[in-house]
């Protein structure tokens, strides 16, 4: 199936080059195609330069396990009777209890083919920019080398991320499976699993690579977030060694990139409302919104009507707008399918919100989202921007997050809060109580990762569950997670017969995502399956 799946990706990436020149910030795209024959012919590095630049293609990161298999997403049977509709056919029910029988088969699990579809392009970009017979400067040949390695340790750490079990600096558990190591463009290339650790030697020899840019995240006054740059390659290293418990490099990584870009929206200057809805109560179709003029004032709604205020990020869902979000160190964003794209707070998440003076809560949080779905139960939904996407890649805020992590756990717990009151200033009511305040490590060190929850929902809470539950610190881990839910198949949920406790063992092999069964297939038993 890989082999299939990579033919296509040349299709794909021919369509791609074939679509009519487009400007981004100041680039434009291929105006010359390469030829649709049976192998890619590059001439020029302009080519190349036209494939990194769509990142449209590039950016999206489809996680349906960041956003219905941890603490923080909300489920209860009482909900599920407002609207069976969105449950069934039973695709969230199998993300939602880490089920490991029918995910497999599922066909929204598509991150799989997305990832090596990213990574065989940066694979085509370095065969060719290490061509000397395409044409182009020395300085683009160079650019467009660091942002193919770039993209391949990025990638290559997405994957590992979700398909495979964490991994701690010590390598302790490095001979467990890995991905498949895709270097070239070759079909004959091995699409065996290979180890963990072999994997994670080929993302740090990446990331090395990477690290010798010079790009600055901002040229010319406009952000290319998209490509390989100081801010993002920096930021992402942070992140990467984040992962692995090794806080010394992790910290000196997040204060380079806070170094090469430390832009913040002050959620008290620079957010506003946006569309505000009233729909009938009880809902029974989103046909039922119109506009209501005076969003902070929901006494007003006539009566039987409910309101439903959405942050201005909900109405501007264009490319254009998310791009000028500044604090985007390196564009990637994490957007469902739009039929399944709910982001339902817990309880416990929706409790760490200071209600009145957090203004992520505000801004992010929409009261009675899901009546706007068809639900006929009330409940929050997260938005950031669209109904569906959220900002995913590395960012200033969670540059400052790492840095007061890793600042707490060496003991410096002064600098730790200095650090988590800059991020807190841009986004707590001003006036209000600021900033945090700790008496040990220890207490920074917990306050610090309720603020990563706060910041990062629905999008780093999968990856922080797992490198929380193997770092050398037990005071940090995280609890088993337990669902009581009817029980499901592939296809249906039996809400007639008893409940049921699901459980996810958050130190257990369920941390590592199933491989889908058609690449299994499809490699003729070369890629095994994770075994659980």
């Amino acid at each position: 199936m890989m082999m299939r799946n990579l033919k296509n990706i040349i299709y794909i990436i021919y369509l791609c080059l074939a679509l009519s020149a487009t400007e981004i910030s100041c680039t434009k795209f291929l105006e010359e195609p390469p030829s649709k024959g049976a192998n890619v012919i590059v001439e020029d590095l302009s080519q190349l330069d036209a494939m990194l630049n769509k990142y449209d293609v590039l950016y999206e990161e489809n996680d349906y396990v960041s956003t219905w298999s941890t603490d923080d997403t909300y489920l209860s049977t009482e909900f599920y009777q407002s609207f069976k509709p969105f449950y069934n056919p039973a695709i969230p029910p199998q993300y939602l209890f880490w089920d490991t029988r029918y995910l497999p088969d599922n066909n929204y699990e598509r991150r799989w083919s997305r990832y090596y579809s990213n990574i065989f392009t940066a694979n085509l970009v370095l065969n060719y920019a290490n061509d000397s017979k395409v044409k182009g400067s020395d300085e683009m040949r160079a650019t467009l080398i660091t942002d193919a390695h770039f993209l391949r340790a990025y990638t290559y750490f997405k994957l590992v991320d979700s398909y495979c079990l964490p991994y701690s600096k010590e390598g302790k558990n490095g001979t467990e499976p890995g991905v498949p190591l895709k270097k070239t463009i070759g079909f004959e290339e091995t699409v065996s699993r290979g180890t963990l650790a072999e994997v994670h030697q080929f993302i740090q020899a990446e990331l090395a690579e990477a690290l010798k840019t010079n790009i600055s995240l901002i040229n010319g006054g406009v952000a290319r977030s998209w490509r390989a740059n100081l801010a993002g390659v920096n930021a992402f290293a942070a992140r990467y060694y984040l992962s692995l418990g090794d806080y010394a490099k992790a910290l000196i990584y997040s204060n380079a990139a806070l170094a090469a870009h430390n832009a913040l929206v002050d959620y008290n200057t620079e957010m506003s409302y946006g569309q505000a809805v009233q729909v009938n109560e009880p809902a029974v179709s989103p046909n039922n919104l119109y506009p209501f003029p005076e969003p902070d004032n929901p006494a007003t709604p006539p009566a039987g009507k409910l309101i439903v205020r959405l942050p201005v990020t909900y109405d501007q869902g264009s490319f254009a707008f998310i791009l000028r979000w500044k604090e985007t160190m390196y564009f990637r964003m994490t957007a469902p399918e739009a039929g399944l794209a709910w982001y339902a707070p817990s309880d416990e998440l929706l409790a760490l919100y200071d209600k009145n003076n957090d203004l992520r809560y505000r801004y992010h949080v929409a009261e009675n989202y899901s009546i706007m779905l068809g639900f006929s139960k009330k409940r929050p939904g997260y938005i950031f921007w669209g109904s569906n996407r959220i900002i995913s890649g590395p960012t200033t805020a969670e540059m400052l997050l790492i840095k007061a992590e890793c600042l707490a756990r060496n003991n410096q717990t002064s600098e730790a809060l200095t650090a988590i009151n800059t991020l807190r200033a841009a986004r707590i009511m001003s006036g209000a109580a600021v900033n945090l305040t700790a008496a040990s490590p220890a207490e920074a060190l917990n306050k610090i990762l309720q603020e990563r929850r706060r910041e990062m929902p629905f999008t780093s809470r999968w990856y922080d569950i797992r490198r929380l539950n193997i770092n050398d610190n037990t005071s940090d881990d995280v609890p088993d997670i337990v669902r009581s839910f009817y029980p499901y198949n592939a296809s249906t949920i039996f809400d007639t017969q008893a409940v049921i406790n699901y459980t996810l063992d958050t130190k257990g092999r369920r941390m590592a995502q199933p491989i889908p069964s058609a690449e299994i297939v499809g490699s003729n038993g070369k890629i095994s399956q994770n075994t659980y």
